[in-house]
C-alpha cells in the first residue's frame, strides 16, 4: 500500500496545479515540489517497495514462506504453496521450522520488483472555487473547472505549466521548458450565444476598456530543493503568438512543506510577480483613448513588481485512488499598480476545493 500512496504524490501535484490554473487558485500551485517521505525522486515516480507483512496490494509485495502459512490455507497458497507444504512437514516431524529471514519467496518478486511501478501517471478530478473576477477585481465568481494531470518520464501536460519537459537532477534540480496559455480578460460580465447567457472572465466596470486577447507563452524554469520541506523555484513565460502586447513576467519564491505524512501534505507557497511594462500595461495601464471612453485617469505603469503572494494547500488520501484538495491564496498587489484604476481591491483572495481520482 505505500508504494501506491508514494507513486501517487507526484500526479497529486501535478493535478493541484491544474486546479490552480484552472482559476481555482492563481498562483500558489507554481512551486508544489514532488516530494515524498522516501526521498526527492527525479523520474516523479517511486520504486515499488516491499509492503510490510500481509499486504498484499502490489504484484511486487514479497511474502515469506512462514507469511504463507498463516491466515490461509494450503490451497490458498499460490506460487507459495510448495513452500507453505514444507513448513507444515517440518512442523509435524517435530523440528524447528527455518528462521523468517524476511527474504521474498521463489517467483514473489518478479520482473517488477525493485522498477517504477509505471512510467504512465494519469488523475483528473473536479473542483470548485471562489476567485476575483480578474486580477485587481473587487467582484468575485464562483467557478467549477476539470483537473487533469498527465506524466510520462519527462513528460508533463496540465494547465498550469501546459505542454512540456522537466527534468531533474540527483542533487534536486529541475530545469522546465513547456508551452502554456494565458487567457483573454472581457470588459463585462455576461456573453450571450445560441440563446444562452453565460458568465465570463471579466466585468461591467471595465466597459470601454476593451477586451484583452489571450496569448499562447513559451514557459521556462529552474528550481531547487534545500532540504525535503524547502524548496526555490523561479519561473519565466513570453508571448509566443497570439496578443502581441501580453510582455513577459517572472515568478520567483519559495515553498514550505511543514506536514508531510502518508495520507497527508501541507504545502505553504511564498512567491512575486514581476513583469516588464507591456505586460503591465496590457493588464493595468489605461491609455487616454480607454479614459475618455470609461472616465479611468489615464495610467502608465513600468517594469517592476506585479504582486506578492502567499498560498496554502493541504491534500489528504482516503484510499489509494481517491483525493481531496484544499486550498487558499492572497495576492497583494504593488504600490505602483495600486495606482491603477483597473485594479479596485488592493488584494484578491482565492479559495478552492477539489476531488482527486488517481488511475495509475
Amino acid at each position: 500500500m505505500q508504494a501506491v500512496v508514494r507513486s501517487r504524490k507526484s500526479v497529486l501535484a501535478g493535478a493541484v496545479q491544474a486546479a490552480l490554473a484552472a482559476g481555482l487558485l492563481l498562483h500558489g500551485g507554481s512551486a508544489i515540489a514532488q516530494y515524498d517521505e522516501g526521498g526527492y525522486d527525479s523520474s516523479g515516480s517511486s520504486s515499488v517497495q516491499e509492503a510490510p507483512a500481509g499486504e498484499g496490494s502490489m504484484g511486487a509485495t514479497q511474502v515469506t514462506p512462514a507469511d504463507a502459512g498463516q491466515g490461509s490455507d494450503a490451497g490458498a497458497s499460490g506460487t507459495y504453496g510448495q513452500d507453505s507444504l514444507q513448513g507444515q512437514d517440518a512442523l509435524q516431524d517435530g523440528q524447528t521450522p527455518p528462521p523468517d529471514t524476511g527474504a521474498a519467496a521463489p517467483g514473489a518478486q518478479g520482473e517488477h520488483a525493485g522498477q517504477p511501478d509505471s512510467e504512465w501517471h494519469l488523475a483528473a478530478g473536479l473542483g470548485v472555487g471562489v476567485g476575483p473576477r480578474y486580477m485587481g477585481s473587487d467582484e468575485t465568481r464562483a467557478t467549477a473547472a476539470g483537473m487533469i494531470s498527465v506524466q510520462y518520464g519527462m513528460f508533463q501536460l496540465d494547465p498550469q505549466r501546459g505542454l512540456g519537459l522537466q527534468y531533474e537532477t540527483s542533487t534536486g534540480t529541475k530545469l522546465r521548458l513547456g508551452l502554456g496559455y494565458q487567457g483573454s480578460r472581457k470588459d463585462h460580465r455576461k456573453e450571450t450565444k445560441d440563446g444562452y447567457t453565460f458568465s465570463v472572465g471579466g466585468s461591467d466596470k471595465l466597459a470601454g476598456m476593451g477586451n484583452v486577447r489571450g496569448a499562447g507563452l513559451l514557459t521556462a524554469g529552474i528550481s531547487q530543493r534545500i532540504t525535503s520541506w524547502l524548496e526555490l523555484d523561479l519561473d519565466a513565460d513570453t508571448r509566443l503568438f497570439g496578443n502581441s502586447k501580453r510582455g513577459t513576467t517572472w515568478t520567483y519564491g519559495v515553498t514550505l512543506t511543514p506536514l508531510q505524512t502518508e495520507a497527508d501534505r501541507v504545502q505553504v507557497g511564498l512567491h512575486a510577480q514581476h513583469a516588464d511594462r507591456k505586460y503591465h500595461q496590457t493588464w493595468f495601464g489605461v491609455t487616454p483613448e480607454q479614459s475618455q471612453r470609461t472616465g479611468f485617469a489615464t495610467f502608465s505603469p513600468d517594469s517592476g513588481q506585479t504582486f506578492t503572494s502567499v498560498g496554502m494547500l493541504w491534500s489528504h488520501t482516503f484510499t489509494p485512488h481517491w483525493s481531496l484538495l484544499a486550498g487558499g491564496e492572497v495576492q497583494k498587489f504593488s504600490k505602483d499598480i495600486r495606482r491603477s484604476a483597473v485594479v479596485m481591491d488592493d488584494t484578491n483572495a482565492t479559495a478552492m476545493v477539489g476531488v482527486l481520482y488517481s488511475f495509475f
